[in-house]
């Protein structure tokens, strides 16, 4: 799956066809859940029996994952290139990409204040504005909730949590 950070940042679920939708239901099971504990999440949708694993996560959740994948896609991407490449990629003339958004590079660290650079967090918060219209939209929500458990049902069962796991998503993340 190719995760396209800055199309999540500013998606528009009205106009989102189906493909769209399951690669976002697909982004959100394999890396947002990872903010919450499998055993954190199945205990909540377990405690409230109408609750949804989207009622769990919020905006600032997915939000935060989309804007640490456009931070760290491209060095990512070029650590999978250069495996592939195996010996060849030792005498790559390539340099070595950097995140985007957080350096940490000669900056001691303190309590409270953020790593992030001003265009990082100004990425993080349109994503999170974007996704808090969403959240508060009775049609988008109604979208996402309709298409999620039709999404959990079908490929949810089919989608292993992690290697050696006899665990689904629909087994973690499935409505009580």
């Amino acid at each position: 799956m190719n995760i396209d950070p800055d199309a999540l940042g500013n998606i528009e679920i009205t106009k989102a066809d189906g493909p769209t939708l399951d690669n976002l239901f697909d982004f959100i099971a394999r890396y947002v859940r990872r903010v919450q504990s499998d055993d954190y999440i199945r205990g909540k949708l377990k405690a409230s029996v109408h609750s949804l694993f989207l009622d769990i996560i919020g905006p600032n959740d997915i939000a935060y994952v989309i804007a640490a994948f456009k931070n760290n896609k491209d060095m990512w991407d070029q650590d999978i290139r250069m495996r592939e490449w195996g010996s060849d990629a030792m005498g790559n003339p390539e340099k070595k990409l950097k995140p985007l958004f957080t350096s940490g590079h000669g900056q001691k660290r303190e309590q409270g204040k953020s790593l992030w650079n001003k265009p990082g967090m100004t990425y993080f918060k349109k994503a999170e504005q974007t996704w808090m219209n969403i959240y508060d939209s009775e049609n988008d929500m109604k979208k996402l909730y309709n298409g999620r458990e039709d999404w959990i049902a079908t490929k949810g069962k089919e989608i292993k949590v992690g290697d050696g796991s006899r665990k689904t998503f629909h087994y973690v993340m499935g409505t009580w």
